[in-house]
């Protein structure tokens, strides 16, 4: 359940939106949404105490990752890593950062190999999904 929710409607946009830079925005235990000249606001829930759950990421060592984009490229299908990132980051693992299906038969998958890459994207037939393996990592915080 929310705590202290507001429902405020503007006049005009910009009223609104000063209204929200200036009282909302400086405040950073609130949540808050805007829908039209509508602006709905509460207390953010804390996390205090909780335990901390374990962040899972979904990623591809190299040597899936060789062989997901060698079958990419040999069957011509739209997204593939260029040979010289995949030399770039050879011996390093991918993190599968989203995900979605692409047509009837292939999954196009987002990847993330360091900030250099940029987004890098592969298409795989959906029974290659096995390939892709669960890293969990306890929170250092």
């Amino acid at each position: 359940m929310v705590k202290n929710f507001k429902k405020i409607k503007f006049a005009t946009y910009s009223n609104l939106e000063e209204y929200f830079t200036k009282i909302i925005l400086p405040q950073k235990n609130k949540s808050s949404k805007v829908i039209g000249k509508t602006l709905l606001v509460w207390d953010k829930q804390s996390n205090q105490g909780a335990e901390t759950m374990p962040k899972t990421y979904q990623i591809l060592s190299y040597q899936n990752l060789k062989k997901l984009n060698h079958k990419a490229k040999w069957k011509d299908r739209n997204h593939y890593i260029p040979d010289d990132v995949m030399a770039a980051i050879k011996g390093k693992f991918t993190v599968v950062t989203f995900q979605f299906p692409h047509n009837d038969v292939e999954q196009r998958l987002v990847l993330y190999a360091g900030e250099k890459y940029g987004t890098l994207t592969l298409d795989v037939e959906f029974k290659d999904l096995k390939l892709i393996t669960p890293l969990t990592m306890k929170d250092a915080a």
